[in-house]
């Protein structure tokens, strides 16, 4: 089996104040007043990338120091009435590392409405594959599940693995940890998505 995995992924290990150990962040960690948290799953999956990719283990230790860094992450990445588009996240990533020293260039591969127009399951897989053996996360927009267990609709996920053999990806979603069919996916969602990857390295 050829699976391509990021290579450290304890570094979005955190412990909340009673040694409870959870993997990346939370939208619903945000708290109500002042932040959407029905929509931050942009946010969140931003985070988890920019947290893995700065290294941030050693600032990042607790589960209230993440949230802090939610916090910051998260005007660059606040949900309108319709959601966060794949453009909008693309430029609230630019404008972060702009913002904060560290240039990035982002990449889309779109899956369009229109399943004829998407692109194949290799297509993406070279996509996501490339990211992955960079040590960079890949962020997934579903704008409908197609049915496929553990991708939902209007949300966005991070990409943290990927099962060429099984057509797999290996998503980490609300500090879950999943194995979803993007094969699948192609072919039956309805109203299809993005993924996004971060070509260049963010380095502090």
């Amino acid at each position: 089996m050829d699976v391509i995995e990021l290579n450290d992924i304890k570094l979005l290990f955190v412990k909340d104040e009673n040694g409870t150990s959870y993997i990346g962040g939370n939208q619903y960690w945000y708290p109500k007043e002042g932040y959407f948290t029905r929509g931050a799953c942009g946010a969140a999956t931003a985070s988890n990338m920019l947290a893995y990719m700065l290294r941030m283990q050693q600032k990042l230790n607790t589960k209230a120091e993440y949230i802090d860094f939610m916090k910051k992450v998260y005007p660059y990445f606040a949900p309108s009435w319709i959601g966060l588009h794949a453009p909008w996240f693309i430029k609230g990533m630019k404008k972060f590392g702009a913002d904060f020293g560290h240039p990035v260039t982002a990449r889309c591969l779109k899956a369009p409405i229109w399943p004829i127009k998407r692109p194949s399951y290799q297509e993406a897989a070279d996509f996501i594959g490339s990211s992955l053996k960079a040590d960079v996360p890949v962020a997934f927009l579903a704008l409908s599940g197609g049915d496929v267990k553990y991708i939902y609709k209007w949300h966005w996920m991070t990409i943290i693995g990927l099962d060429e053999e099984n057509r797999k990806i290996k998503i980490l979603d609300n500090n879950k940890i999943s194995w979803a069919d993007l094969g699948l996916w192609l072919k039956k969602s309805m109203l299809g998505g993005a993924l996004i990857m971060l070509y260049q390295h963010i380095s502090e």
